[in-house]
């Protein structure tokens, strides 16, 4: 399996769209690791997003002109950037909501697809690790220009740049870490041959320390970053990566439907995800024997989803990502010094051209997202806090398609149309 934050179809390598060791410390609340034992469990307490959703249903009208999604195979052959299923969901207070499906979900059965099924949202998990780090920060438990090394030891040591990244390089992908993401040999395209392997982070970190890094200080999009910046969460909480993302994001904003797997275990989900890939892109190219396995259309749903982890990982639906992205994908549950510090942003031409890239958030005029890929599934949540219009899109097949989930979004919200179009025109 492969996940990234992709963007155009020239950056399919670049982008690519992946708890925790504990440690004995002494002085949890300077910065350093927590035991279990003496990690802070702060009362849960509902929060609401930063706007509200519209609950009125589409008129007839306005949902007629909402378009069909590109290349939906449904049970035919999986020709270039086609998807067995495609789920999208709109929801905009000058028109009210509408959700749509198209295909089908299980190609075996022939389950038809509907729009309140979970699938796995690949690399949209890296706001969930970035708003955990966040709420270690608003702690005091986390700096963000504080050596990411103060919190894992010597995990990243390994890497290029590795004892001096800060925490923030690794949010907004200027740590120099190379991806291990996009490479032939690497977990997400060998998992065609060992599909049931279990990652552990150590391992990906490893791998990784074996890749030429890049500049720091300038954004290179890896999932590196966010495999040690799970470890960090582990770490520094004295829980399980999920575990801190179910305590402290998932509960309190109500995200019933939303699930950050355990990495020894791979649940099931609603929404099969099937092989469709763009080989071409990976660096170096898969070998021969994996080329061989790799079978377009092959149901890939199984697959251990341990080599995304925090990076890629999570589990969730159109309408609990909607409310996420209403939510601002997180900044809800941050004190207003932390959101401005993850609006700091740096340009990411390579994800979005003109896009730039913040704290685990892409921006652009106005409208703040994430993409994400992982073998089976190309998803694509974009929120605009101003005028409260939020798009959600899964696509149930990977890798290369990113950009149709581009179209599809802003076909259906016309606001998109100046950001997409001179990008793709048409």
């Amino acid at each position: 399996m492969r996940s990234r934050g992709f963007g155009v179809l020239t950056a399919l390598a670049a982008a690519l769209g992946a708890a925790g060791c504990g440690g004995t410390v002494l002085q949890a609340p300077t910065g350093s690791p927590a035991t279990a034992a003496t990690a802070a469990k702060p009362p849960l307490r509902s929060v609401r997003p930063l706007f509200a959703l519209t609950t009125t249903p589409m008129a007839a009208s306005a949902a007629a002109s909402l378009p069909r999604p590109p290349r939906v195979a449904g049970a035919g052959a999986l020709g270039s950037y086609a998807a067995p299923a495609v789920l999208y969901g709109v929801w905009d207070p000058a028109r009210g909501f509408a959700l749509r499906a198209y295909g089908l979900a299980n190609r075996q059965t022939g389950q038809r697809a509907s729009a309140d099924l979970t699938f796995r949202i690949a690399s949209i998990t890296k706001t969930f690790t970035a708003t955990a780090v966040l709420l270690l920060v608003d702690d005091g438990k986390v700096k963000l220009d504080a050596p990411v090394s103060q919190y894992v030891g010597r995990l990243a040591d390994a890497l290029p740049n590795g004892r001096a990244a800060t925490v923030r390089s690794l949010l907004n992908m200027t740590s120099g870490f190379g991806d291990y993401g996009g490479r032939g040999d690497g977990p997400f395209a060998t998992s065609v041959l060992t599909p049931q392997k279990v990652w552990t982070p150590a391992q990906i970190v490893r791998l990784a320390s074996r890749i030429p890094g890049n500049t720091p200080g300038a954004f290179a999009y890896s999932n590196t970053n966010y495999v040690v910046l799970g470890q960090l969460v582990a770490r520094v909480s004295g829980m399980s990566y999920g575990a801190f993302v179910r305590q402290r994001i998932l509960r309190p904003l109500a995200l019933r439907h939303t699930s950050i797997p355990s990495p020894r275990q791979t649940p099931p989900v609603q929404l099969h995800g099937y092989l469709n890939a763009t080989w071409s892109a990976f660096t170096p190219p898969p070998s021969a024997q994996a080329l061989a396995a790799a079978q377009a259309g092959e149901d890939v749903t199984g697959f251990s989803t341990s080599s995304a982890g925090a990076a890629a990982g999570g589990v969730s639906t159109l309408g609990d990502l909607a409310r996420w992205a209403a939510a601002d994908f997180g900044d809800a549950l941050l004190r207003p010094a932390t959101r401005a510090q993850r609006l700091r942003t740096v340009r990411a031409d390579s994800l979005l051209r003109g896009s730039s890239y913040g704290l685990g958030l892409q921006v652009e005029a106005g409208w703040h997202f994430h993409v994400g890929e992982l073998l089976g599934w190309e998803t694509l949540a974009m929120s605009n806090p101003a005028t409260h219009q939020v798009v959600v899109v899964v696509r149930s097949a990977c890798c290369g398609s990113g950009f149709e989930n581009y179209l599809t979004a802003s076909r259906a919200m016309p606001a998109l149309a100046p950001i997409v179009q001179p990008l793709y025109g048409r």
